[in-house]
């Protein structure tokens, strides 16, 4: 993957404005404009990302990527390089001698694919079942917070349907945790602070527990919404991640 593809592919535009601000370059027009313009600047060097990227955003892209997402920043920035191949002349930040990256077999994109595509999924009927119940559950009302839906989602799911119901529970402190094993977050009309928010819960929920439902009301902003859930849908499985709309 060269460089414009691994910027056009894995960052929204306001992040392509970020870069171009760090290497000193204008950020007006469209984004495929905005990336041309950093990568054919006399300052750039695929190397110089490594100061730009927090630690934060280098640990999303080696998750979303399916890498080990432990280590150093260092380590994380490594995995990057060699997983996309930016540019195979660059040189390592630092050489690691970890074992888990003595360890790891080189995985080319045509065999995560493969692997994604023909691996067979055990259907977890539990969360299908939640699913349901959910896509059939008409809110009482349109509350002014997000706690609001909350409150009427867990009395359902606890009162009519029996199941075990915890707020703000685990180290996720997800918003709903139905039989200690299916998280559910709920958002009411997100922007687009809101959705990279939503990242970092759907990372460390589906790390957690290996699945999330993301229950979006009152969506007023469905452009937005159907650009984050087909990058979404693109990195994690139907049996991971499910976004319901009410």
């Amino acid at each position: 993957m060269n460089i414009v593809e691994f910027l056009d592919e894995k960052f929204y535009k306001e992040d392509v404005q970020d870069i171009a601000t760090f290497f000193g370059l204008g950020t007006t027009g469209k984004k495929a404009e905005i990336i041309r313009r950093i990568v054919t600047s006399d300052d750039f060097e695929v190397g110089k990302l490594f100061d730009h990227f927090s630690k934060e955003t280098l640990y999303l892209l080696c998750f979303y990527a399916k890498l080990p997402a432990s280590g150093s920043k260092k380590d994380l920035w490594n995995r990057i390089i060699g997983r996309f191949k930016l540019d195979m002349e660059i040189p390592l930040v630092e050489e690691t001698t970890s074992k888990e990256a003595l360890s790891r077999p080189s995985l080319d994109e045509n065999t995560l694919e493969e692997k994604q595509i023909f691996e067979e999924q055990e259907i977890d009927d539990e969360l299908r079942e939640i699913e349901d119940i959910i896509k059939n559950w008409s809110p009482d009302r349109r509350y002014n917070s997000e706690e609001g839906y909350q409150v009427e989602l867990s009395s359902l799911l606890k009162h009519k349907y029996g199941l075990e119901v915890k707020n703000e529970a685990g180290s996720t402190q997800i918003d709903i945790l139905v039989n200690d094993n299916i998280p559910i977050e709920l958002k009411k009309n997100p922007n687009r602070g809101d959705f990279d928010r939503l990242d970092g819960q759907i990372m460390r929920n589906i790390d957690e527990y290996g699945k999330l439902i993301v229950v979006i009301c009152q969506l007023e902003t469905k452009e937005l919404f159907l650009e984050y859930k087909n990058r979404n849908m693109n990195r994690f499985s139907p049996e991971e991640l499910i976004f319901i709309i009410k």
